[in-house]
């Protein structure tokens, strides 16, 4: 019988390394979890022009989640915007784009363009006292560059009104298969006064 404690990490024959970021598996080795969100950046917005949020590029992670909330305007009735960005941070020059929606009066809405020189999410975010702004989620694809960028992306919007629309668009940048590393955000006119994005990576194996 042995005694409380008496085995401790230095008496196992485990391979790997112990760590905080490692669980000892059953076939007794060190390894890292797998399979899951790990996030990779944050970022507050604070009366911004434009607020990024970066750090997508690597092989280890294909697909990237970026989530957006409460993204606020300092005009009111604003249309939100993005670029996709590549490893050096710098905004791809074209992408092709469709996308499908509703206001709560049950309007239809649509968007399409083949060529756009910027992604054109959701129309007329409201910046009144108390306001949702806009939040939603966007799916990054091929982070490591081997395709095309694409994504696909799904929005609530409410306007100064108190009237919600959602949008859902999908993607992918036009001509070039050059990695990506995050996104630009930004409103039409006028600044970003407030807001919250994550960027989480889901690991590959």
């Amino acid at each position: 019988h042995l005694a409380d404690d008496a085995v401790g990490v230095a008496e196992l024959s485990a391979t790997g390394t112990a760590s905080s970021s490692t669980f000892l598996r059953g076939d007794n080795a060190w390894a890292a979890a797998g399979g899951g969100l790990v996030l990779l950046a944050s970022a507050s917005c604070s009366d911004d022009g434009t607020k990024t949020i970066v750090g997508a590029n690597s092989s280890t992670y294909q697909t990237v989640l970026v989530t957006f909330s409460k993204m606020i305007p300092a005009t009111d009735d604003q249309a939100f915007k993005c670029h996709l960005l590549d490893a050096s941070n710098s905004r791809f020059s074209s992408y092709s784009y469709a996308g499908h929606g509703y206001d709560d009066g049950t309007t239809s809405l649509t968007r399409a363009d083949g060529a756009a020189s910027v992604m054109d999410l959701i129309n007329n975010i409201g910046s009144a006292a108390g306001e949702h702004g806009v939040s939603g989620q966007m799916w990054l694809h091929q982070a490591s560059g081997a395709t095309q960028a694409s994504f696909n992306c799904h929005l609530l919007g409410v306007d100064s009104n108190d009237d919600a629309t959602t949008m859902s668009l999908a993607g992918m940048v036009a001509n070039s298969s050059a990695a990506f590393n995050g996104v630009e955000f930004f409103f039409q006119t006028g600044n970003i006064e407030s807001g919250e994005m994550r960027m989480y990576g889901i690991v590959n194996a």
